[in-house]
């Protein structure tokens, strides 16, 4: 009988799909440092604690009514541009 062990790291596309956003959000996220990554060799892995840790800190905890396009605001440069986010 073999345990069902939970990944340490996703990678981009995988952590993608546990944020319910796209590969590009995630290297946005990743490029401006708002999630922590780590890189062996070429690959590019995103921990499972800093999934749920971002979302932790981004979640809406004052009780009040969020409207459901909530998002954050990443900046790019000299701009900035929404990034959806799954609660």
């Amino acid at each position: 009988m073999s345990a069902h062990i939970r990944p340490v790291a996703l990678n981009v596309n995988d952590a993608a799909n546990a944020l319910g956003v796209s590969a590009r959000t995630v290297w946005n996220l990743v490029r401006n440092g708002m999630l922590p990554s780590l890189h062996i060799g070429t690959r590019v892995l995103v921990p499972y604690q800093a999934i749920e840790d971002f979302v932790m800190n981004h979640a809406d905890t004052s009780g009040t009514h969020t409207r459901p396009d909530a998002a954050i605001r990443i900046a790019q440069g000299n701009r900035a541009r929404k990034v959806e986010v799954s609660r």
